[in-house]
This record gives C-alpha cells, structure tokens and sequence, in this order.
C-alpha cells in the first residue's frame, strides 16, 4: 500500500454519499464503544456533526476523545478527534430535517448535537474489485505483493 497525499476536499468527494458511520468513544468503564449513526454534516474542516439521542447512555458532557470511521466501496476513512456535545436549539434546528425527526418520537425535545472536532483524517483507497483481484492473481504469479492501493494522512 503506498503513501499518498489527497486533500480534505478529495477525500471528502470520495465518502460524499456515505450517510451512515460509526461514532466510537470510551464508555465509563474504559472499555470502547461503538454505534452506528447517520451524519448531518462534515464542513469544510473536516468537523463530523450528528443528530443523537440526548438519553442514549453513551451521550455525556464534557470534551472527549472520539473516532468516527466511514466506508465505501474504495475508500475506508477514520477520523480522530474530540467529541462535544451540544445542546444549542439553533443548531439543532438547522441540522433538523424529516428524515431526522423520524428517529426521535418526541422531537427535537430528545435530541442533541454531537460534534467531533477533527484532529487528524486517516484513509485507505483501493481500485475497483476487479483492478484489485487482478493484483492479487499477479502477485502470487510473480511472487510479488499486490499494489493494494494508497493511503495518507491528513492533519486538520
């Protein structure tokens, strides 16, 4: 797998229409914790914002590390940094849609804002199945290792 160096905005086109991540975080015991939500939005740097559960046990105060991994077809991503959640109404009401609303039976009344505050964007790309099966059969002809794709770091 060799480096390379995509920007924000590329990898950002490349999970455009991934909708569904999973947040992880540290519960109290220590152990991580993982679960699936959908994303409202990821801004121009690199900040993952969801719409959650205010009762969901998982949801505390206060600033916390946190990872938010994404999926495609070609392109795996995971992006560290700290978690925060907000209650502000304002923010609430612009990230609030129908879609979002159905999740919650009593409304934006048991919702809250969860931020994560990237610090750092990891990702991993790959051609297509096919390019990739291609590479691996070459690779045991050759007795070589099969090109597997990229993968870069982005600090934001």
């Amino acid at each position: 797998m060799a480096d390379e160096q995509l920007s924000l905005q590329d990898v950002r086109d490349q999970i455009d229409d991934v909708k569904i991540a999973m947040l992880t975080t540290m519960d109290v015991t220590g152990r991580l914790r993982a679960r699936p939500l959908t994303v409202q939005d990821i801004d121009d740097e690199g900040h993952v914002v969801f719409v959650v559960d205010s009762g969901a046990e998982w949801v505390m105060s206060g600033a916390r590390a946190a990872n938010v991994s994404l999926t495609d077809d070609d392109v795996w991503v995971s992006i560290s940094g700290t978690l925060t959640i907000s209650e502000s109404a304002e923010l609430l009401d612009e990230l609030w849609d129908e879609a979002t609303a159905a999740w919650f039976e009593n409304g934006k009344a048991d919702a809250v804002v969860a931020h994560l505050a990237a610090d750092v964007w990891e990702y991993w790309t790959a051609p297509n199945k096919l390019v990739q099966a291609f590479q691996i059969g070459k690779a045991v002809v050759t007795d070589d290792t099969p090109d597997a794709g990229g993968r870069g770091t982005i600090d934001v």
